[in-house]
């Protein structure tokens, strides 16, 4: 499940909810990105790899790549059946790398 950032910013009992910011997605047929949330329970299984995942993050704001694939390679580890959202960076970033192409933070999605 996605949220948008109006029904994240809604939700009253977040203590109830940790949030993983995906950053922004461009959907077809619409220009601008929109920022899109995935909420979890607040448990101490999903701080595990919620928490590499969102340093990963951090580090690729930062253009720290190597450190990001090691936070984002501890979050696929770490979350059982592995974590498919840490795949997709890792993938960005090495394809990023490869082209010689600056990591962009959107994901662009072809359908709705």
């Amino acid at each position: 499940i996605l949220i948008d950032k109006t029904t994240h910013d809604s939700i009253v009992e977040k203590k109830d909810f940790q949030f993983r910011h995906w950053g922004k997605i461009i959907v077809k047929g619409i220009e601008d990105g929109i920022d899109v949330y995935e909420p979890f329970w607040n448990t101490p299984e999903n701080q595990k790899f919620l928490e590499p995942y969102h340093k990963g993050v951090d580090f690729i704001e930062n253009n720290d790549f190597p450190s990001a694939i090691v936070q984002f390679e501890l979050a696929n580890h770490l979350r059982p059946g592995g974590d498919p959202p840490s795949a997709v960076r890792l993938e960005q970033i090495n394809a990023a790398q490869a082209n010689g192409k600056d990591l962009q933070a959107i994901f662009r999605l072809r359908s709705k």
